[in-house]
């Protein structure tokens, strides 16, 4: 499940409702990867905390083992260097894609993120996927899903416009914007790199989420594949193309197949450290505002170089 349900267990009622026969198993990891980035107070007595929440879920019938707690906390705190620097990488692809999107024409926008897709940058396959489904709906304003009596690309826009006054935002990118699409995001680019961290899912994934964006656009036309084995050489999603009308379907896969999918792995920490300082410096570009980019040197500073290798030299 997503943070925004991680401690609200009522879900669980409704699901063995819905399944009373299915086996199941909850994996909190994702959701606590996040309360762990976001809040210096759950860092603090990281244990105590996942303990309440655990008892939650076992009072729900979910079984989780005796010492769950401990060990997830060691966990996040061992990760904590290759969650932040997954974590700031959302934050420069937000910033990149909210920018191409004002861009003045879709295509223009299609150019620039073909370019990005190609450069020396960490390559969250995902999330480009992301940007090439974004900017196809934005030159194909008339389009709706299967069943859908919304345009398709009403859910682009509520996910990328600026909401000031709500959670810290303002009417230009700043830190919390960034912060708030990336947790929107976070579990949406988490599956990609799963079989990185040796975490393969057991069974049907099944995501539990309230987040619109997530539910009305992104899985359902982006849902994520586990590859076994990947080498970072395709992308790791499908296209659930019976969403679309079938005159889209062909449209839309030559759209994104623009897209480069050839990627070698960084070879060693510091082209591993250059990548995502070439992708902030991108971002960077990407904007002509001082206060954005201002934005973004915050988070190089305080998110980026504290969790990558070689910070500071």
């Amino acid at each position: 499940m997503d943070s925004n349900r991680l401690e609200r267990t009522q879900w669980l009622t409704s699901f063995r409702q819905h399944w009373p026969t299915i086996e199941f198993s909850v994996d909190l990891f994702p959701a606590l990867a996040e309360k762990w980035l976001a809040s210096p107070a759950f860092r603090k007595d990281t244990a105590e905390q996942i303990e309440v929440i655990a008892e939650r879920y076992r009072q729900g019938g979910v079984h989780l083992p005796e010492h769950y707690a401990v060990e997830k906390a060691d966990e996040l705190k061992r990760g904590h260097k290759t969650l932040s620097y997954q974590w700031t990488l959302i934050f420069y692809y937000v910033a990149i894609l909210k920018k191409i999107m004002e861009l003045r024409t879709a295509e223009e926008g299609m150019l620039r993120l073909a370019e990005i897709s190609s450069a020396q940058v960490p390559r969250a396959s995902a999330l480009l996927s992301l940007g090439a489904l974004s900017l196809y709906l934005r030159s194909r304003q008339d389009v709706k899903l299967t069943g859908d009596s919304d345009r398709a690309y009403s859910h682009v826009q509520r996910f990328f416009s600026f909401q000031p006054g709500k959670k810290g935002e303002e009417n230009h990118i700043n830190i919390p914007y960034l912060r708030n699409r990336a947790l929107d995001l976070a579990l949406f680019y988490f599956w990609p790199v799963r079989d990185i961290q040796n975490r393969k899912p057991h069974g049907q994934p099944v995501v539990i989420t309230e987040d619109k964006a997530l539910h009305s656009l992104v899985f359902r036309i982006l849902p994520l594949m586990y590859m076994p084995g990947s080498t970072g050489l395709a992308i790791p999603v499908a296209i659930a193309i019976d969403e679309f009308e079938p005159v889209e379907r062909a449209t839309f896969e030559k759209w994104r197949s623009r897209i480069n999918v050839s990627f070698q792995p960084p070879a060693d920490d510091a082209t591993k450290r250059q990548r995502l300082e070439n992708l902030y410096r991108l971002a960077r570009t990407c904007t002509d505002r001082h206060d954005e980019r201002q934005a973004l040197d915050e988070v190089w500073q305080d998110w980026s170089l504290p969790g990558i290798p070689y910070a500071g030299s």
